[in-house]
């Protein structure tokens, strides 16, 4: 299923998995010698020292894509909630 990437970029949620880049079509984010690539077609790509490094990259790519495709902007997920800091 094709992913708007503009507004994944825009959400800034890759930051969570390490430093991003963007070329077109593609988001690169990487943490040390790992990597992951979200091409505008769905497709996700990881490179790890090993297999598992690897699944738990895409694992979390995953996950970090669903929340950034139904991100609304409206600042729950970043800011305390109630005024205790929950």
């Amino acid at each position: 299923m094709p992913i708007n990437l503009a507004h994944i970029e825009e959400t800034g949620f890759l930051n969570i998995i390490g430093d991003t880049r963007s070329i077109e079509g593609v988001i690169l984010a990487e943490r040390g010698e790992n990597n992951v690539h979200v091409y505008a077609s769905g497709t996700l790509v990881a490179r790890g020292g090993n297999e598992d490094e690897a699944r738990e990259l895409i694992g979390l790519a995953e996950k970090t894509i669903r929340r950034a495709i139904s991100c609304t902007g409206c600042g729950v997920c970043v800011w305390p909630v109630c005024g205790a800091g929950c």
